[in-house]
């Protein structure tokens, strides 16, 4: 099928006017100013053309008619415009999968689409190019899970709080700051290449260095002196030459702003601007525990000067530098750096000497736009003029209204909101890991793994249910390498229930007569099972009771870990808790103590897993219980 029809050289001219000119010719043959003819030679517009218009003949557009009609594929565009806002951008097989929904829905048949009415790429491209004056193909970035769940009810709140301290204060005493990292990468660009070639290179040096830098402006576009910080334990006066106008720098272990550089920025930068403003200022930043110490809130109380933290994931909507500024400031540093690499031929990471010449070419680069840039940013965010919808509007809960109550609309609102459930992110269900026994140099298979951890009769699977009841499950024995010791075998006992347990405890002591530990290996065999013995099989549901003044172990899951503790059950449902001893040496065995202060809570019948023997207690008043506790997570 041809899209872009070019006619042959020699053909007549066909549509060579638009379609202002087109009315206001017949503007003039309705007002009776000038006849048919005359306007036809005028505006080189043929006289059936004219005729036709005049007549209200051959409205429709030339050649093969649109699926849609031109107010249809309007709100069709509004609804790709709000999808974007919202941070669900579509691409072509996103419209073309609205589209489909859209027509079934509709009950509509087109036969160019096929049996399953699924617009082609060709059609999507087509309508790209017919609304290409508000619509464009763009790369996207990825933003995390958190920040796409930011709610209204949160930005409502922000925006109540911020309407409250913003009263009274001018638009130039609004500040907001933030820092950045200007990466040693310029980036990729288009180049001309051969036709064909699938990977065209540029040999370009790069590295994952990287410098913090500390940026500030107001609501009236102006931008306070940068603050550079770099990753060093000394500083040299060579890092400090060439650099912006006013600039300071500073060196951290890490590279990033911490609470005495941020302090220092504090007092050093925003705040000799703020002593040349008068009234209230305000300063706008994320909610950093770096960002705040005694000497900065006592400074800040004494200027008039008040933080305003923005909620958390949220400053890819709310930050006027994270909005409009820092994107073509670093589109002008990668621009910058590529030239640099180009002329200067030196390879290897990026010099310290070199980066403050760089980032004032780049600031000079970025002057002309960055007043405009930073006024933009305070307006997207709606902080001045203060307007909350401004962001409400981007937020994917608010459900997609085109203003129409006709069919389409609505029919085109439930395609949306199909879309929007699809592209919802659903919470990944986690299984628990179990370690395995692997002996070294062999290979393991699935097989393996359902032959360990599932029963093979109707009466193993009758004795492990009853065990899960009062025991959580066992892990399967793995040998870990340890430097400069000798590897201990660890294995699991067969259950006290099993009948037949002296036969496999038997079969693994005869197993051990050929192993190297030998004595050492029998004794932790037996040790193991004499506490498997030694540990009560109660029904914890109907003998609670039973259980008041002895050990237990007690679970609580949080939401991604499930923790351990041991604690001597007082009554039901309450418990002492005891805290795992920690040593710098491996021991053998795991000790507890009784904290400083009694570390007491209310448990349910459910969160007990098991019930522990008596415990030894030592001269240093530990307490141990001769049970393994390897395959729980002990606090």
């Amino acid at each position: 099928m041809v899209r872009n029809y070019k006619p042959s050289p020699g053909f007549r001219n066909y549509r060579n006017y638009s379609e202002s000119t087109l009315e206001e010719a017949l503007q003039l043959i309705r007002e009776n100013k000038m006849s048919l003819n005359r306007v036809s030679q005028i505006f080189k517009i043929p006289k059936g053309t004219l005729c036709n218009k005049m007549k209200n003949k051959h409205s429709k557009n030339p050649g093969g008619q649109t699926v849609f009609t031109t107010e249809e594929e309007k709100q069709l565009c509004d609804c790709v415009i709000q999808m974007g806002d919202w941070g669900y951008p579509l691409d072509f097989f996103d419209i073309r999968i609205i589209t489909k929904m859209l027509l079934d829905r509709m009950g509509r048949r087109v036969a160019k689409f096929g049996p399953t009415n699924l617009p082609g790429l060709d059609w999507a491209k087509s309508f790209l190019s017919r609304h290409k004056n508000i619509l464009s193909l763009r790369q996207s970035t990825n933003i995390n899970p958190n920040r796409a769940s930011l709610s209204r009810e949160v930005v409502e709140q922000y925006f109540d709080n911020l309407k409250i301290s913003l009263n009274g204060v001018p638009p130039e005493n609004i500040s907001n700051f933030d820092e950045t990292n200007f990466g040693d990468d310029p980036g990729s660009k288009n180049v001309l290449i051969k036709r064909g070639s699938k990977y065209p290179e540029r040999v370009m040096t790069h590295s994952k260095t990287g410098f913090s830098v500390m940026f500030c402006g107001t609501a009236t576009g102006v931008l306070l002196p940068v603050y550079v910080v770099y990753k060093s334990e000394n500083m040299w006066s060579t890092w400090c030459r060439g650099g912006p106008s006013k600039a300071r720098y500073n060196h951290t272990k890490s590279g990033w702003f911490d609470g005495c550089t941020f302090e220092d920025w504090f007092l050093t930068v925003y705040l000799p601007h703020a002593k040349r403003l008068t009234g209230p200022k305000v300063i706008i930043g994320d909610n950093l525990s770096s960002h705040f110490s005694v000497q900065v809130i006592k400074a800040a109380n004494e200027n008039d000067v008040r933080f305003l933290c923005l909620p958390p994931n949220c400053t890819h909507l709310m930050q006027p530098l994270d909005v409009a500024f820092f994107r073509p400031l670093k589109g002008h540093w990668r621009k910058t750096l590529a030239q640099w690499r180009e002329e200067s031929g030196i390879n290897g990471n990026l010099p310290k000497d070199v980066f403050p010449s760089l980032l004032k070419a780049t600031l000079s680069a970025n002057e002309a736009s960055s007043p405009a840039n930073l006024i933009s940013g305070f307006r997207a965010t709606g902080i001045h003029p203060l307007n909350m919808y401004e962001v409400i509007r981007k937020l994917p809960e608010c459900q997609f209204q085109n203003g129409e109550d006709n069919e389409f609309s609505m029919k085109l609102n439930d395609s949306v909101l199909a879309m929007l459930q699809v592209r919802r992110r659903k919470t990944a269900t986690t299984t628990r890991r179990r370690k395995v026994a692997i002996q070294p140099g062999k290979s393991i298979c699935i097989e393996d793994f359902t032959e360990q951890t599932e029963p093979s009769t109707s009466q193993d699977k009758q004795v492990v249910a009853k065990k899960k009841t009062s025991h959580p499950p066992k892990q399967l024995p793995v040998a870990h390498p340890s430097e400069g010791k000798r590897n201990k075998k660890r294995m699991t006992l067969p259950d006290s229930s099993d009948e037949s347990v002296d036969e496999e405890l038997l079969h693994q002591l005869s197993a051990s007569e050929d192993s190297e530990e030998g004595d050492d290996y029998r004794e932790g065999i037996l040790k193991e099972y004499e506490t498997e013995q030694a540990t009560e099989d109660i029904d914890i549901d109907d003998h609670t009771s039973v259980l008041q003044g002895k050990y237990v172990l007690v679970k609580f899951c949080g939401k991604k870990t499930v923790k351990h503790y041991v604690g001597l059950l007082e009554s039901e449902d309450e418990i002492t808790f005891l805290r795992k001893w920690h040593s710098k040496v491996e021991l053998s065995e795991v000790f507890f103590v009784w904290p400083t202060v009694p570390d007491k809570s209310l448990i349910e019948k459910g969160d007990i897993c098991k019930v522990l023997p008596d415990p030894k207690v030592d001269r240093r008043g530990r307490l141990s219980f001769g049970v393994m506790f390897d395959s729980y997570n002990i606090q």
